[in-house]
């Protein structure tokens, strides 16, 4: 009896360690080919600014964005920094590492071929670019193309621009050793952009990208270069130990595996994802985060979409990341109650259906629909609850309106409204499963030929010593 207790805990008893490069590696995206266009992408960010890493026009580049950048309450694309290569591309291969949040791979050309490596240091803000040119290749270099200036919402839905739409063309500035973009808009505000080449890392040159923003062009500038320039004085080496010990500190966290290769590759790869997107200190995650592009939705939306973005941080015991809501609302406290008629300023807050990261919405509440009856919000008390819960107005009386509300519990102290829960995150950019696969589901496919039947062994639920 005593042996089968012994025998039962010691098969109940977590391992200790996990080889975590090793278990990350099997869930590593690789493509065979480089990917093609944003739903192929690989995705790298540090919770504020990012890039999407594809061929467009049969040119190897990196989209970049910064995911709290915004003008007239609305995000708008950025730009495009390209590989300049001697001849013309034929091939390639990429693959994103997971353990380090680093992708690589290899352009190959007519004239050579030329190896990349790529991620996104926190501090200083940037992404780093290494490139080493082989063959006919060894005087690679990178160009920036600026995007256009338009209202995103319109352009999806092929809308008229009006007067104040028609923003400037970005003014691109190219020196030996540093691109600047500097992208002004007509009511105020700019964002600026950095390419610095810092020089050569063994027989890679490197090069620094960094997106500055500010209420004139010149402080735009100013945090551009400034992020581009300290990286350089610390350089590749140390950007890149700082960048790797938050990522190996960032995945024990928490801990899961699946008997399904594939099922258990796109939980971690969701895990990466969600780092690569927000930050404690950093930006709400909207519906594009530092992967943007053209969309009908370039904002916060607060009617469900951000509760969905930010549930799954809970169960998978990211509590960090989701600060990256929290104080935001606490940081805007302020314009939350301001959205509301002022009388009710002292006992109410709220926010329309989306908003920009000020989270400036004001909402009309004797129109909006919310979990209390207009006409008891405007005496200031609760409305008696509905039999089944909260129910929609008929569609002849639906509001044109949304609203969250929130209700203060006491004076100065606000509560939000609980949110529903879902384990799935609805978050950006999701490669096509056509284009890439991982190591373990190419082991599985090799060793059975059929792919979906075959089982790896699961490694048991623990947390690293």
């Amino acid at each position: 009896m005593a042996g089968s207790v012994a025998h039962a805990q010691a098969r109940r008893a977590p391992a200790t360690r996990i080889d975590w490069p090793a278990f990350l590696a099997r869930q590593d995206l690789v493509w065979d080919r480089l990917p093609k266009g944003w739903g192929e992408s690989a995705f790298i960010g540090n919770g504020r600014i990012g890039a999407t890493i594809d061929v467009q026009d049969a040119r190897l580049g990196w989209t970049i964005n910064r995911t709290d950048f915004v003008h007239a309450q609305s995000r708008f694309p950025i730009g495009r920094v390209l590989v300049k290569t001697a001849g013309t591309p034929t091939d390639g291969n990429a693959r994103l590492t997971l353990w380090d949040a680093e992708a690589s791979g290899v352009l190959t050309t007519d004239r050579g071929e030329v190896r990349w490596r790529s991620f996104v240091s926190m501090e200083p803000s940037v992404i780093v670019i290494a490139l080493e040119g082989i063959g006919g290749e060894r005087a690679v270099d990178l160009d920036w193309v600026p995007a256009e200036a338009r209202p995103p919402r319109k352009v999806a839905r092929r809308e008229a621009f009006a007067p104040e739409d028609l923003h400037p063309a970005a003014v691109v500035t190219r020196l030996s050793n540093d691109i600047t973009s500097v992208q002004t808009f007509i009511s105020g505000g700019a964002h600026a952009e950095s390419i610095r080449r810092a020089g050569r890392s063994g027989r890679a040159t490197v090069f620094y990208v960094s997106i500055g923003q500010g209420q004139t062009d010149q402080a735009a500038v100013r945090e551009a270069r400034g992020a581009t320039a300290a990286a350089a004085q610390r350089g590749l080496t140390t950007l890149t130990t700082a960048h790797r010990r938050w990522w190996h500190a960032y995945y024990p966290a928490s801990f899961v595996s699946f008997p399904d290769p594939r099922l258990e590759a796109y939980y971690w790869i969701q895990i990466y994802k969600l780092g690569s997107a927000m930050r404690e200190n950093g930006p709400i995650l909207d519906l594009a985060g530092p992967w943007f592009r053209h969309t009908p939705w370039p904002a916060i939306w607060w009617n469900l979409n951000i509760q969905l973005t930010y549930s799954p941080l809970f169960t998978a015991n990211r509590l960090g990341l989701a600060e990256s809501l929290f104080r935001n609302l606490d940081r805007n406290r302020r314009a939350l109650m301001e959205n509301v008629p002022e009388r009710m300023r002292g006992e109410a807050a709220a926010i329309g259906r989306s908003s920009g990261p000020d989270l400036v919405r004001t909402v009309d509440l004797a129109t909006a629909q919310s979990d209390a009856a207009p006409a008891a919000l405007k005496q200031g008390t609760p409305a008696p609850a509905q039999a089944g819960g909260n129910q929609a107005a008929p569609a002849a009386t639906q509001p044109k309106k949304i609203v969250q509300a929130f209700r203060a519990s006491r004076p100065n102290r606000l509560r939000q409204a609980p949110a529903r829960r879902s384990s799935t995150a609805v978050t950006c950019v999701c490669p096509d499963s056509s284009s890439w696969s991982t190591p373990a589901a190419r082991a599985r496919s090799a060793a059975t030929g059929r792919g979906q039947e075959a089982v790896i062994a699961p490694i048991s639920s623990a947390s690293e010593t």
